[in-house]
């Protein structure tokens, strides 16, 4: 009776609280797991959270979609369904689609979007998962936040410089014409912030070094973490990042899974992220990256630079690595040095006291490692990053 009764309390509440952000679901199967290999526990375990995805899109009223990745299929994937409607109102269709990712023999990853439309058209099938095929292998994207499209424009053609990402990949405008035209209207934020960051991850070759440069340009560019959490997938990997407590992580012992709402449940230890953390998931591991950057602009707008700093050199290097430091310096200026995960692991000062160039060297330590680098240079407010590589 008991249960009951908080059952009804909490469906309840999921109806009558106005909820608008849209809600991200994922699960991953862990090591020697697949959906259909996993105990009753775990299964049921699945299912409650879907059937409180099921539930929260009563306020969601732009959409549902579901996805699957298997592990026997490599490459190209599709969502399993898209729909305009709540999952309330598809009933029949969302629930054999649940079937349908669950009991699929060697599924591996579902995940799962509810929709509250900030940009674009609210009449379309709900377009989350967001695809991008690359190199016969599909990322997926789901967002809860809205950003700036024009921003989102001008950090992918670096302010209307080089448009050839947008034209070898154009958004979608469902129906509406050209993107370059009156399609605008109709092309979604989140679409332009998984192009944003599969540029960055083709420039890089590398899906966690472009992640983090993109969620750095954006921080840097003065969005704010709680318009970006999302989850991205190559198919084996969930890489996930938020604002505090707008996602929620739990580890069981045969699946990994996220969320931003959780169903209650006293059998299961859900963690919320914290701000600006990344956490990387596989089958084998979850990695956490708290306060993943290091630097951010107070303003919401990115203060204009009064200074330039030179491409650093040799880059890669082994011993010391040279820049140069340019503009009307009447202070001092801060050097740091920060790792891939935020870390700080040097820092110094050059003296600012002439109006010219600045010729600045690094020498790591005999305690730092190889690895990722990024050297920030402040002066006045205003801040110059550039990425290194440190081979001992």
């Amino acid at each position: 009776m008991l249960s009951t009764i908080i059952r009804f309390l909490f469906f309840s509440f999921i109806f009558l609280k106005p909820v608008k952000a849209c809600k991200l679901w994922a699960v991953l199967a862990k090591s020697n797991f697949h959906f259909n290999t996993l105990s009753d526990l775990s299964k049921n375990e699945v299912r409650n959270q879907l059937l409180s995805f099921y539930y929260q899109s009563a306020s969601m009223p732009d959409g549902w979609a579901l996805l699957r990745y298997d592990n026997d299929i490599q490459g190209i994937v599709s969502p399993l369904y898209r729909s305009p409607y709540s999952a309330i109102e598809d009933s029949t269709i969302y629930w054999e689609t649940v079937d349908n990712l669950l009991q699929k023999n060697q599924s591996i990853i579902g995940i799962g979007h509810l929709r509250a439309a900030t940009s674009g058209s609210a009449t379309i099938p709900n377009p989350h998962p967001w695809i991008f095929d690359y190199f016969n292998q599909s990322y997926s994207l789901i967002h809860n936040g809205t950003i700036s499209k024009e921003l989102l424009y001008n950090l992918i053609t670096d302010y209307n410089t080089d448009v050839s990402w947008l034209d070898s990949h154009p958004p979608q405008t469902f129906g509406g014409g050209s993107w370059r035209d009156y399609g605008w209207a109709n092309v979604v934020d989140s679409e332009l912030l998984l192009l944003f960051m599969m540029k960055k991850i083709s420039n890089n070759q590398n899906i966690f070094d472009g992640y983090v440069m993109a969620i750095n340009e954006l921080i840097n560019a003065g969005v704010n973490a709680n318009q970006l959490n999302m989850i991205l997938s190559d198919g084996s990997t969930l890489i996930i990042f938020g604002g505090k407590n707008r996602l929620y992580i739990n580890d069981s012992d045969e699946y990994f899974s996220a969320m931003t709402q959780p169903p209650v449940n006293e059998n299961l230890n859900w963690d919320g992220i914290s701000n600006q953390e990344l956490i990387v998931v596989n089958k084998d591991s979850l990695i956490r990256y708290p306060e993943l950057i290091p630097y951010q602009l107070n303003n919401s707008v990115l203060i204009p630079s009064s200074f330039d700093m030179t491409s650093a050199y040799p880059n890669p290097f082994n011993g010391s690595i040279y820049f140069s430091l340019d503009g009307p310096f009447s202070e001092d200026v801060n050097i740091k040095i920060y790792s891939l995960i935020g870390e700080r692991v040097d820092q110094f000062i050059v003296s600012g006291s002439n109006f010219g160039k600045i010729d600045t060297k690094w020498t790591p330590s005999n305690n730092v490692s190889s690895g990722t680098y990024f050297i920030e240079a402040s002066f006045k407010g205003s801040k110059q990053n550039q990425k290194i590589l440190f081979i001992k």
